[in-house]
């Protein structure tokens, strides 16, 4: 809805709530309230419009703020290496829509190429760096919010995350700020994916939802009462460290976590219930084909993930589980492996039925997350919670 409105004036220039609704084939009351909401964001302005030969009170109209421009987004994520992964590269136009989405391939020095290639999608555009108006950078690292900073921890007291930022630095999205001369959003992947699918994807119209990255590492978004809920320290949403029965040693540090133990891609983590795909596309295709080992590992795999989830979601009981669209094929026993997990280690009193979806967030669930960021500049404080626009 927030779209169509900032569509209509983008396209049509200075306009009144009547001329909206009628565009756009609303309601002037429905308009009039997504307005207010636009209006407090600061992505429409109000102002007195007189037309020629008018007589009488001038028309209130609806505009674009002065200057405005375009956003442009990177979202890293593992691979073989931390942090190492694929680069997704997207600029956002000022309603939110990413005008132009590219995926880097796995390499090193990922921000690096992740800006080279924002300026070649820019001149594309036919835009220079003056367009653009902020930047996201979403991570896959933990972050320490505790002091109102973006940056990922780095200590002596946590030799293994501070090995992780080591790779990126404590303040990577000062890069992004130095490329594009705006303030810098830094945020996590999970939580970026969050808010994308919880916006314009899966979980939309969802009061609570859980979004669960587990195709290159892992991690949880979350979203309660329409809010993305971060955390001030750096263990929000790590569920893989969730210590249980049977888990294994981790590269974290204790003895029994959840996980794989180390963040790598999914079809790399399989090896414990006895398959080895050379790649995700090798565990796609075993898994459409109905592969009996695969299916049964994917099971396994889901059941050690919603094991992890089990006490987020006693304490939450999220409406929706959203996991990663990569999954493809590999996505429905996977999934049926975290409902009974998440079903029977809760108690019976609490268990409620949980829907799990495949993310539907177009071109990605953590790019539509960066474009609500860019939507909402107050949104670029990473302290508390942040709400969530609905399209």
């Amino acid at each position: 809805m927030d779209r169509l409105i900032v569509a209509s004036v983008r396209d049509h220039g200075p306009s009144t709530r009547t001329e909206i609704a009628r565009r756009a084939e609303l309601s002037k009351s429905t308009v009039t309230e997504h307005v207010q909401v636009l209006l407090r964001r600061r992505v429409l302005v109000e102002r007195t419009h007189t037309l020629s030969g008018q007589r009488g009170r001038p028309a209130r109209v609806l505009d674009l703020p002065a200057g405005v421009g375009v956003s442009v987004a990177l979202v890293l994520s593992h691979g073989e290496v931390i942090a190492q992964g694929p680069v997704q590269c997207a600029v956002v136009a000022v309603d939110g829509v990413a005008s132009a989405y590219r995926l880097l391939p796995p390499g090193d020095r990922p921000i690096l190429r992740g800006v080279h290639e924002l300026e070649r999608m820019l001149a594309d555009e036919g835009l220079g760096k003056a367009a653009v108006r902020c930047a996201v950078l979403g991570v896959p690292l933990p972050l320490d919010l505790s002091t109102g900073a973006d940056v990922a921890p780095v200590g002596p007291d946590n030799e293994v995350i501070a090995s992780m930022a080591q790779l990126l630095g404590a303040r990577p999205h000062d890069a992004l700020t130095r490329a594009f001369g705006v303030r810098a959003w830094l945020g996590n992947d999970a939580d970026l994916a969050a808010l994308g699918e919880a916006g314009s994807g899966a979980g939309k119209g969802a009061a609570d939802l859980a979004f669960l990255m587990c195709v290159n590492g892992g991690g949880v978004g979350i979203v309660r009462g329409g809010q993305l809920i971060t955390g001030g320290r750096v263990t929000a949403g790590e569920t893989e460290h969730v210590q249980v029965e049977g888990g294994v040693a981790c590269v974290c540090g204790a003895s029994s976590c959840s996980g794989d133990g180390e963040p790598r891609p999914l079809w790399a983590r399989l090896h414990r219930w006895g398959i080895r795909p050379h790649s995700m596309e090798q565990l796609a295709a075993d898994a459409e084909a109905r592969e009996p080992q695969t299916i049964e590992a994917l099971r396994g795999f889901g059941e050690a993930l919603g094991r992890g989830l089990s006490a987020l979601h006693l304490v939450f009981q999220p409406s929706v589980i959203v996991l990663e669209a990569q999954l493809g094929a590999a996505y429905p026993p996977l999934a049926a492996g975290l409902e009974r997990a998440v079903s029977l280690s809760a108690p019976p009193w609490a268990r409620v039925p949980t829907k799990v979806a495949l993310a539907q967030a177009w071109p990605s669930s953590a790019i539509c997350g960066a474009a609500a960021v860019a939507l909402v500049p107050d949104r670029r404080s990473t302290r508390g919670t942040r709400e969530v626009p609905t399209h």
